[in-house]
């Protein structure tokens, strides 16, 4: 599969309106600057900055092709946690439902 330039431009732009966008990341490095200003805001907007470059890299250059490998794998932990959150959910019911008698 090729991407062609006028489909990576687009995606690039995509990429420039989410970052350019509001959102949690945003409050938590205002936040961060205002109460300790630069020095303790920097740290956080280089990482942010990072982690929106590396992640569309890992996702195009492979790691879709990592996770096919371990689908199977994937699918047990996905009904592990169903289980596992069920049991929780009927476990609290329980235990609300004694407190009650």
């Amino acid at each position: 599969m090729t991407i062609g330039w006028d489909n990576l431009s687009m995606y690039c732009g995509a990429l420039v309106l989410l970052f350019i966008t509001p959102g949690p990341v945003w409050v938590a490095l205002v936040a961060r600057a205002m109460s300790g200003g630069f020095r303790a805001a920097w740290p956080l907007a280089i990482g942010v900055a990072l982690g929106d470059l590396l992640w569309p890299l890992c996702a195009v250059f492979g790691l879709t092709w990592v996770l096919s490998i371990y689908g199977d794998f994937l699918g047990a932990l996905r009904w592990g946690g169903k289980y596992f959150h069920d049991y929780g959910l009927f476990s609290a019911n329980k235990i609300r439902h004694r407190n009650h008698l």
